[in-house]
């Protein structure tokens, strides 16, 4: 499974990108599609209204093989927490659709 870490505007350290694999590790691993990648696309969203300040947007997009990419994203305020509400939209999406019940 490769995993594609993007950025624009945001600081990625070390703790970020680890906090990022092991998520999906976790959330991911155990589901027995064929995951062939894995893109990941965070940045900052400054209100142009002056608004609360910046949140973190983060797009997650899944290709399995054989299908439609699937594509989630979401805003928060803290980036570790928009990074952990995408995963788990897409372990929930995933695992809906496409295990056996």
């Amino acid at each position: 499974m490769q995993v594609d870490i993007e950025y624009c505007q945001v600081e990625l350290d070390k703790a970020l990108e680890a906090h990022v694999q092991r998520k999906l590790e976790f959330a991911l691993s155990r589901l027995e599609v064929d995951i062939s990648a894995i893109s990941i696309v965070l940045s900052d969203v400054t209100h142009a209204r002056g608004g609360s300040g910046n949140d973190k947007h983060c797009l997650l997009t899944i290709s399995i093989a054989g299908l439609s990419d699937i594509v989630i994203e979401d805003t928060q305020a803290d980036l570790y927490c928009v990074i952990d509400r995408v995963i788990q939209k897409a372990n929930h999406l995933i695992t809906r659709q496409f295990l056996p019940k």
